[in-house]
């Protein structure tokens, strides 16, 4: 997960993303986030993303179950319900958000802002 984790770069953050993953590689919590992996395949494939974006995603749904303990950023806490109420929800705009930059306004946990980013970094 490291290096998928530090390769994630976006201008309004510009704090390593290593630092702010103490030990969540190693995090038994993770393991039950790579199970959700068929089900993120299948929900790019219906909304017509790409594939390649599923590791990053699971990256930053691994920050987001990992610092939500700590911050509350969402009332969601189980994995598998952040992968639908929240990323599948964030992604379902892309197919209607034209080229270029968009404004992500007012969000806490960085949704709809970071998913479509990395699916759409342009």
């Amino acid at each position: 997960m490291g290096n998928r984790v530090e390769q994630l770069s976006f201008s309004l953050f510009p704090i390593p993303y290593s630092r702010l993953l103490p030990s969540i590689a190693d995090n038994a919590g993770m393991d039950s986030l790579t199970s959700l992996r068929p089900a993120l395949d299948a929900g790019l494939e219906a909304l017509s993303l790409p594939a390649t974006a599923a590791p990053a995603l699971l990256d930053y749904l691994a920050l987001l179950n990992h610092w939500n303990r700590t911050y509350n950023l969402t009332a969601i806490r189980d994995p598998g319900q952040m992968l639908v109420k929240h990323l599948f929800d964030a992604l379902a705009i892309v197919p209607h958000v034209p080229a270029g930059k968009l404004a992500d306004l007012g969000t806490g946990p960085g949704l709809p802002g970071i998913p479509v980013a990395i699916v759409r970094p342009d």
